[in-house]
């Protein structure tokens, strides 16, 4: 075979490699553009049916909101569908809005259909005109040297404070430092310095120490009910508290001083017990000794006056909390301690003290805590009020 034919042969060959190979991209082109066509099908068939689970998902959690919300909520009204009660008549579309909701977001505030609009609940708008009358400025731990950090701003905090016949506004300051060379290298976490936020009695609370001190001198030294201390606060400034808010504090408080009750009650049956049993024997040496309670019975009579006010605790769970508040301030008038600087320290202390040892609790004591701090303990005259 000559050379020509042999490179004849080849061209063939290639040529009908070149063809095959040509006829493959062409079916390969087009199961590619079918795939496209597929993959383009399914991305839309996904964004229907993710717009489809929104609307789902939408739909169930209003059922839910009308189900098991509230009972002035739980009325199912649906598109359409004539009321029964006349709603228009009754005037139940709630208040109109005023000129201080008008800058709101339409789309946050459409309603369902048969849902009733409710208005929004801004409860720092009812205390910002009290006055700022104490301000605690909290530097960061350790200090800042401001060869190197420049203060950059500073994050406030606002409690609500009180003092006898006055309302007023705490500003928790914490000034805030960051580097002036940006470069340069510092471990993580010291780029910028600000004090840590301290411990409130009650998480997230606006409230302090002496808000909640007076709220259980009120209820329990005083009994006066929440729904009249709520008329006080009104008056003082502090509009649009509402009752289960002030029973929500004061639950919060009692969590907080429980353990406090539990050493109480610890140095009862044993303390008193150990330190009197000589004198509690002699009983059985003379019969003209009355073994009777006297004591207890003097310190439950006061909260006769309490269940004219207030009747009833309500469920057992309010009888413990009734129990701890009572028991701490018959323990302040039995041992001359004024029972409002005690609380007032006590509930700003108890934050840090939520894993304390039985001792350090006893330290927290009205008998114990008036040892550190003598400015508390009442004299004659002021005893006389008891």
């Amino acid at each position: 075979m000559s050379t020509e034919q042999t490179l004849q042969l080849a061209v063939e060959s290639l040529t009908k490699v070149n063809e095959a190979q040509s006829r493959q991209l062409e079916v390969q082109s087009r199961q590619l553009e079918t795939q496209a066509n597929q993959l383009g099908t399914l991305t839309e068939q996904n964004a229907e049916m993710a717009q489809r689970i929104k609307e789902l998902t939408a739909q169930i959690a209003w059922f839910q909101r009308q189900m098991f919300g509230r009972k002035s909520e739980q009325r199912l009204c649906f598109q359409g569908q004539p009321s029964l009660f006349g709603d228009d008549e009754l005037g139940e579309q709630g208040p109109a809005e005023g000129p201080e909701e008008s800058g709101t977001d339409d789309s946050a505030s459409e309603s369902k259909p048969g849902q009733r609009r409710k208005p929004s609940s801004r409860q720092h708008q009812t205390w910002e005109n009290l006055p700022i009358l104490e301000t605690r400025i909290l530097e960061p731990e350790g200090g800042v040297d401001l060869e190197r950090y420049r203060k950059i701003g500073e994050e406030t905090t606002y409690l609500l404070g009180f003092e006898p016949g006055k309302l007023f506004r705490i500003a928790v300051v914490r000034p805030k430092y960051g580097l002036k060379d940006s470069s340069e290298p510092v471990e993580r976490g010291e780029g910028v310095k600000i004090a840590p936020l301290p411990l409130f009695p009650i998480y997230k609370g606006m409230h302090s120490s002496s808000l909640l001190a007076e709220i259980l001198l009120k209820k329990y030294k005083y009994h006066m009910p929440f729904y009249r201390q709520i008329k006080e606060f009104a008056h003082l400034g502090l509009t649009g508290l509402k009752e289960p808010t002030v029973t929500g504090w004061f639950k919060r408080t009692m969590e907080l001083l429980r353990p406090l009750y539990d050493a109480l009650v610890e140095e009862i049956f044993v303390g008193y017990t150990y330190t009197r049993w000589d004198a509690m024997m002699r009983i059985l040496d003379d019969g003209r000794l009355l073994f009777d309670t006297n004591l207890a019975k003097n310190e439950i009579r006061p909260i006769t006056l309490g269940r004219k006010n207030y009747m009833f605790c309500g469920n057992h769970e309010a009888v413990e909390d009734m129990c701890v508040i009572t028991s701490l301030l018959s323990t302040c008038r039995n041992h001359d301690v004024n029972p409002r600087l005690y609380l007032n320290s006590v509930i700003e202390s108890m934050p840090y003290f939520l894993k304390a040892e039985h001792e350090e609790l006893v330290r927290l004591l009205p008998h114990k805590w008036k040892e550190y701090h003598p400015e508390a303990i009442m004299d004659k005259v002021r005893n006389l009020a008891k």
